[in-house]
């Protein structure tokens, strides 16, 4: 046998035998043998402001968790709806069949009876799991404390008790947790209609009690949990948030665009809103008709006037800002195939 073909042998030799060990080695096996689980706790009586509280079991996850202070629905919530509404029906419905097709058991519970125990059977009984559950309801059963009946009490003691079932089951080291709050459903501005409490526990990812200054929308989240369980979506609006909760925003968005349909409190008429790291430009659809209070256009610097007192629209200072986001909104609405650029559908509804 020639010299030249003693090194092929041993060359595929040698390839072989690396390539089956890559297939059989522990590292390879733990990967497949310990998904991430998934749990999103959702709470519409959660505001910006109660998370901003000092309830204990807020702030026990909190001090685990990275939390996004600049997060906003995609969608403002109709006054009816849940908080999971603002994931979107046709993401819900991509994330179950995602999670589903790579082994996942998914339910989303639950508002009656002891959900306590049965988040822990669910838990017990194999993984991965996805479970979202409403830590904002009563039907939790044994509340160890209300906190003087708060709902931040309430919410918090749900939490903790969440955070027990994972520790008892053994899979809180694999378990991305997310804690998804609500809007100031009585809020008059577009700021407070829109902005959201989140935070988001992914062990080996984010950063225990830090502080993103990411621009987030709940249109991120979904992403964000297919991308914990390894199935990247790209058919999503959103984006995951796996490197904001690492700490590196290089490259991640300047701005975020959100729209307000139904009605959210006194926000009942068609709008579209941008906002950048200080300024908040809304568009009202209908601005200057009989149906609206609004003008067409208004610019707000949320550093200086968070409540939205001065509009800063028209302003010949504030021009070119107003201009550079009027044109990315407008950009953003054309991307997403907004009916509402349409006048025949605007005058339909004026």
């Amino acid at each position: 046998m020639s010299l030249s073909r003693l090194h092929r042998r041993e060359f595929l030799s040698r390839t072989i035998a690396a390539s089956t060990l890559a297939l059989v080695s522990p590292r390879a096996w733990a990967v497949e043998a310990t998904p991430t689980n998934l749990v999103l706790m959702l709470a519409d009586g959660l505001t910006p402001r109660l998370m901003d509280g000092v309830d204990s079991g807020l702030v026990g996850f909190l001090g685990s968790a990275t939390r996004f202070p600049r997060a906003y629905l995609r969608t403002a919530l109709p006054t009816s709806a849940g908080v999971m509404e603002s994931l979107g029906a046709e993401s819900r419905l991509l994330m179950q069949a995602s999670l589903e097709e790579r082994g996942y058991r998914a339910r989303f519970m639950c508002r009656e009876g002891d959900c306590l125990a049965e988040a822990e059977r669910f838990m017990l009984a194999r993984e991965p799991f996805f479970l979202a559950v409403d830590v904002g309801s009563r039907a939790f059963g044994r509340v160890p404390s209300l906190a003087n009946g708060q709902r931040s009490g309430l919410i918090g003691a749900n939490v903790v008790g969440m955070l027990r079932c994972l520790d008892r089951a053994g899979v809180a080291d694999r378990t991305l947790v997310a804690l998804l709050g609500g809007p100031d459903r009585d809020s008059v501005t577009c700021e407070g209609a829109l902005h959201v409490p989140l935070a988001i526990r992914w062990p080996g990812v984010s950063k225990p009690g830090s502080l993103s200054e990411a621009l987030v929308s709940t249109a991120d989240l979904v992403p964000t949990l297919l991308d914990a369980a390894g199935h990247p979506s790209s058919r999503s609006m959103g984006v995951s948030l796996r490197r904001p909760l690492g700490g590196d925003l290089s490259g991640w968005r300047r701005v975020l665009c959100s729209e307000i349909d139904a009605s959210n409190g006194r926000l009942a008429e068609p709008r579209r809103s941008i906002r950048d790291e200080r300024y908040r430009l809304t568009h009202s659809l209908l601005g200057g008709s009989r149906r609206s209070g609004h003008p067409e256009f208004e610019l707000y610097d949320l550093s200086r006037d968070r409540a939205e007192r001065r509009n800063l629209a028209g302003d010949t200072r504030h021009r070119a800002v107003e201009l550079a986001l009027r044109w990315r909104l407008r950009s953003w609405r054309e991307r997403i195939g907004d009916p509402l650029l349409d006048p025949q559908a605007l005058w339909d509804i004026a």
